[in-house]
C-alpha cells in the first residue's frame, strides 16, 4: 500500500466516519479500511491485526517487544495472533481532539471542550515515529504514523516558544527538513528530565503538510465552548516511516 492509496483510504473513512468519539473507535474504522485497501490489492484475505506484540532490536541490540496500533497482513492466522513474515502495513495511529461535536442543534456527542497538552502531542507522535523505525519490515511492507486532530496548533506555521518543553519538536505545515535529533525538555520534582527523540529516516514537512480529512459534504459541526465559536475542521500528518 502506497501513501496515495492510503490517502484515498481517508478520504473513504471520512465519508462514513466525520469524527471519532475515542482514539480506540478511529484505529478500528482504519484497520477496517485498510485492510480493505490490500484486498482489493489483490491480498484477498488481508486481514488487520490491533496492538499485537512485535519483537524489534534495541540499539543496546536486546531484543525488545512493541505494539503497532495497527499490523494489516496478507491473510487471517488462527489464534488471532499473525505470522512474522506476512504483514503488509504497520501504522501507528493519534487522534486528537479538542471541542464539541454536534449532530444537530440537540445532541452533543462529544463532551471534552478542554485543548491538550501540545508538547506532549508532539513527543508522542516523534515517539511513534521513533518506534516504527525498529520494525524490520517483512519484504515490501510499509510503516506509517499518523495524526488526525481539529487543533490548528498542530499546522500552524510558525516558531514553537522559545522557552517551551517542546521547541524542538514542532511538526507544523513548512518546517521543512526534521531534525534528527531533538530534545524534550521535561522536569521531575522541580528538576531537568531531558527526552531525547533520534529518527534514522530523513523526513521533510513541505507547506501543505497536513491536509483536509473532511471535504465538503463530509465535514463534521464542531463548536467550541462558547458555542458562538466553530472549531476548525479535521486535517491529518501522515508519514511513511523510513
Amino acid at each position: 500500500m502506497n501513501k496515495e492509496q492510503f490517502e484515498k483510504s481517508l478520504i473513504n473513512l471520512a465519508k462514513e466516519n466525520k469524527y471519532f468519539l475515542s482514539e480506540n473507535q478511529f484505529q478500528i474504522a482504519l484497520a477496517i479500511e485498510l485492510a480493505n485497501v490490500e484486498r482489493w490489492n489483490g491480498h484477498e484475505g488481508a486481514c488487520a491485526y490491533l496492538d499485537q506484540k512485535k519483537n524489534v532490536m534495541s540499539e543496546e541490540r536486546k531484543e525488545k517487544t512493541i505494539s503497532p496500533d495497527i499490523v494489516i497482513t496478507k491473510e487471517k492466522f488462527i489464534g488471532d495472533v499473525y505470522r512474522d513474515g506476512e504483514e503488509l502495513v504497520y501504522v501507528e495511529c493519534k487522534y486528537v481532539v479538542c471541542g464539541k461535536f454536534v449532530e444537530d442543534e440537540s445532541v452533543v456527542r462529544q463532551s471534552s471542550a478542554k485543548k491538550p497538552g501540545m508538547p506532549g502531542v508532539r513527543y508522542n507522535f516523534w515517539c511513534d515515529v521513533e518506534r516504527m523505525e525498529k520494525v524490520d519490515p517483512a519484504a515490501g511492507a510499509k510503516k506509517y504514523v499518523i495524526l488526525l486532530t481539529n487543533d490548528e496548533r498542530c499546522w500552524i506555521t510558525g516558531l514553537t516558544n522559545q522557552g517551551s518543553s517542546d521547541r524542538e519538536l514542532g511538526f507544523h505545515n513548512d518546517r521543512g527538513d526534521v531534525p534528527r535529533n531533538m530534545i524534550y525538555y521535561t522536569s521531575s520534582k522541580g528538576k531537568p528530565v531531558n527526552k531525547t527523540i533520534t529518527l534514522k529516516g530523513s523526513y521533510r514537512l513541505e507547506k501543505d503538510a497536513w491536509k483536509p480529512y473532511q471535504g465538503d459534504v463530509t465535514k463534521a459541526a464542531v463548536v467550541e465552548m462558547p458555542m458562538e465559536k466553530r472549531d476548525p475542521d479535521f486535517r491529518y500528518l501522515l508519514l511513511e516511516v523510513k
